[in-house]
C-alpha cells in the first residue's frame, strides 16, 4: 500500500480500521478501476465522471454508470456510479471477484467490495445506513437487459445484499428469494461486512470474503 494513500481511502480507513481496508483494497487500489474508483468523487457531473471510466465497457442507465470488466483469467470487476436527480455523483461502489483456481499457482475464491453514498445528495438524508443500503438494493435488484450492464450490477446487487444479512435483525433484504438465491451464489457468504455513517452524512460499507474452495 502507498505510504500516503488518497483522501479518499483515508476517511474510509478512519471508520473500517486499516487492518481490514488494506486487506480490501491492496489488489484494486492499483488497477485502472481501483483509480477510477478512487477519482470519482462524490459530488462530481456524469462528465466527469465519464472522464475515469473506460467507456468501451461502461454503460449508463436513467440514473446510474456501470462498468464491468472480465479478464482472460476470469476475475471481474465492477464500478457501480449512482446519479442523484441532478445528475451528479452520489455514490459509488467497486467490486473485485475471482473464482478459485488449481494447480501450482492456485488461487482461492476471493470477493470484495467498498462503497460510499451521501444520503444528502441522494435525497435520503433523514434515513439510517440500514434503510439507506436496502433501498439501494431495491434500485438495482431489476437487471438491465444489456449484458454489461446486467453483469456489473448484478456483481455489486449480490456484495449490497451479503451486507445486509451481517446487520442484526435485518430480515428484508430488499430482493427477492429467487434473486437471493442466485446472488448468493456470486458473493460467498462471510463475515466481514462493514456499514457506518461518518460525519459528513456519507454512508461508508464494505464486504470481503476469501476462501478456499
Amino acid at each position: 500500500m502507498r505510504s500516503a494513500p488518497h483522501s479518499g481511502l483515508a476517511r474510509f480507513a478512519s471508520h473500517l480500521g486499516w487492518a481490514w481496508l488494506l486487506a480490501a483494497v491492496v489488489s484494486i487500489a492499483s488497477g485502472c478501476s481501483g483509480l477510477a474508483y478512487e477519482r470519482a468523487r462524490l459530488g462530481l457531473t456524469p462528465g466527469e465522471v465519464d472522464r475515469q471510466l473506460n467507456l468501451t465497457t461502461a454503460r449508463r442507465t436513467e440514473n446510474r454508470i456501470i462498468q464491468y470488466q472480465r479478464d482472460s483469467d476470469g476475475e471481474e470487476t465492477s464500478l457501480v456510479f449512482l446519479l442523484a436527480n441532478d445528475r451528479r455523483l452520489a455514490g459509488k461502489v467497486m467490486v473485485e471477484r475471482r473464482l478459485s483456481s488449481a494447480g501450482f499457482l492456485a488461487k482461492p475464491a476471493r470477493y470484495s467490495l467498498v462503497g460510499e453514498l451521501d444520503r444528502a445528495l441522494y435525497g435520503v438524508d433523514v434515513t439510517g445506513p440500514i434503510d439507506t443500503l436496502r433501498l439501494i438494493t431495491q434500485q438495482l435488484r431489476d437487471l438491465p437487459t444489456e449484458a454489461v450492464a446486467c453483469n456489473g450490477q448484478k456483481l455489486v446487487l449480490a456484495g449490497l445484499v451479503r451486507i445486509l444479512q451481517g446487520q442484526r435483525n435485518v430480515e428484508d433484504l430488499g430482493v427477492s428469494a429467487d434473486q437471493l438465491s442466485d446472488l448468493a451464489t456470486i458473493a460467498p457468504e462471510g463475515c466481514d461486512a462493514q456499514l457506518s455513517t461518518g460525519a459528513d452524512a456519507v454512508v461508508r460499507f464494505g464486504y470481503r470474503v476469501e476462501q478456499v474452495r
